[in-house]
């Protein structure tokens, strides 16, 4: 998990979160993380005000709305997916970290 909470740009961060959950022996879509980081965008474009266009385009790639008043039922449900996914996952690497840490002692 280190790598990822390195600074680095997003897309590299995602792709140590990936590959830290898969060292881990966790499969998880590369769709998640995709979709996990186009939700990072939208944040960002909602708490700073404006949209980097790099960012709003590769949003759009993942079919998430240009523009918050666009959300429908749908998009909030994926943004719901996408978030269990990930904490099942992190909450999958703390079991783990904790069951070996216990056998140490």
């Amino acid at each position: 998990m280190g790598r990822y909470l390195e600074s680095g740009n997003n897309r590299d961060r995602m792709r140590h979160l990936h590959s830290a959950f898969t060292n881990f022996g966790i499969q998880i879509d590369k769709d998640v993380f995709q979709d996990f980081l186009a939700i990072k965008y939208i944040r960002n474009s909602y708490i700073h005000g404006t949209w980097n266009e790099e960012q709003r385009k590769f949003a759009l790639s993942r079919n998430f709305p240009g523009d918050l008043m666009q959300f429908t039922g749908e998009h909030l449900a994926k943004i719901k997916r996408v978030y269990q996914s990930i904490l099942s996952a992190l909450g999958t690497v703390n079991a783990i970290v904790n069951l070996h840490a216990s056998k140490k002692t």
